[in-house]
């Protein structure tokens, strides 16, 4: 597809060592995109680790785009830390996003690679052709929805039920409303909290998709629609439901042909009943668009069922997590998770 950007965000080594994963990754993604223009958007490392960026991946095809590595922000909650890399995210993806040369884009990580090029479907569904589906004026921030993977689509009344939470780990879209997305102030240590109620534990006030997304839908409406995952109300839920049903359209890994090794390899594939299904973005589309409540279906049951066993056992994890020596055995043990 000649009229597409493919940005692969993120670093291509470790401990100053070339990752030979990360440039199969690539050489997968270029096999499953003869014609579109792949950007690398890395950081500014020293010019002989450039150099052999730059030989190893010449074969590709690609564009380098190299930016000045924000760092980490960490939280020390007794003697464990944890840290997040979103500042490299949200600077890495603007820096690779700005240079695309193409209307729409495609963002992944270093670390994911696309399989096949079933996306060019849905692309041309939703993006280059009008898909009849209506929006809420109130609630769209971008021009177009953005496709999303819904790996981490947190789905807000699941047993993970963070609110605007989209997944961020592929996105794909029209290069203005992804610029939208990232362009944003970057996060500090503010970005911490612990964040407790009956079935829900988090040491983030925002998890790095909700800070990105409620930034981005400040900076358009110029108010923040919520203040962290201390704060859960009715009408909160329904805010967070809007905007994404407005803005997003989930899809799995699997119909865009993505592949992300340490969903298995890191995660184990867990929270796999707390995302948006396609089915559960049309019940919302439906109520909201059109005061339309759809029936549930047999797997909409086996799902309901999952989430509420899901909320008992998350009941026991928070109230575990809620002593403070636990917690701390707990970051230490899965900080990587985070």
């Amino acid at each position: 597809m000649k009229n597409l950007s493919i940005v692969i965000q993120g670093p291509f080594f470790c401990d100053g060592i070339l990752q030979q994963s990360l440039i199969d990754n690539l050489a997968i993604t270029r096999s499953s995109y003869p014609l579109s223009e792949i950007i690398i958007s890395t950081w500014a490392v020293k010019p002989d680790l450039i150099r052999q960026l730059e030989s190893a991946v010449k074969e590709w095809d690609v564009r380098l785009v190299y930016s000045p590595d924000p760092g980490t922000i960490s939280f020390d909650d007794g003697d464990a830390k944890l840290k997040s890399n979103i500042n490299r995210m949200i600077v890495s993806s603007l820096a690779g996003i700005s240079e695309a040369r193409n209307p729409v884009v495609i963002k992944i990580r270093s670390d994911s690679c696309l399989i096949n090029d079933d996306a060019i479907q849905l692309i041309e569904k939703h993006l280059q052709q009008d898909d009849n589906l209506k929006r809420e004026e109130s609630y769209s921030i971008f021009e177009r929805r953005v496709i999303n993977c819904n790996l981490f689509a947190r789905d807000a009344r699941g047993y993970l039920p963070y609110l605007f939470h989209p997944g961020d780990i592929m996105l794909i879209g029209y290069k203005q409303d992804l610029l939208r997305l990232f362009d944003i102030d970057l996060a500090n240590s503010e970005l911490f909290k612990i964040c407790a109620s009956k079935f829900f534990f988090s040491v983030m006030n925002f998890a790095p998709e909700q800070y990105i997304w409620v930034n981005c839908i400040k900076e358009k409406t110029g108010r923040m629609v919520f203040s962290g995952n201390s704060e859960r109300t009715s009408a909160l839920v329904s805010d967070s439901e809007r905007y994404y049903v407005s803005n997003y359209i989930p899809y799995t890994a699997e119909q865009l042909g993505f592949e992300w090794s340490k969903h298995k390899d890191v995660y184990a594939s867990k929270g796999l009943h707390s995302i948006y299904r396609y089915s559960d973005w049309l019940k919302l589309y439906n109520l909201y668009l059109f005061g339309i409540k759809m029936p549930l279906s047999a797997s909409d049951r086996v799902h309901v069922l999952i989430t509420q066993m899901m909320k008992g056992y998350f009941y026991i994890r928070t109230s575990l997590l809620k002593i403070p020596y636990v917690r701390h055995i707990a970051i230490k043990l899965f900080s990587k998770r985070c």
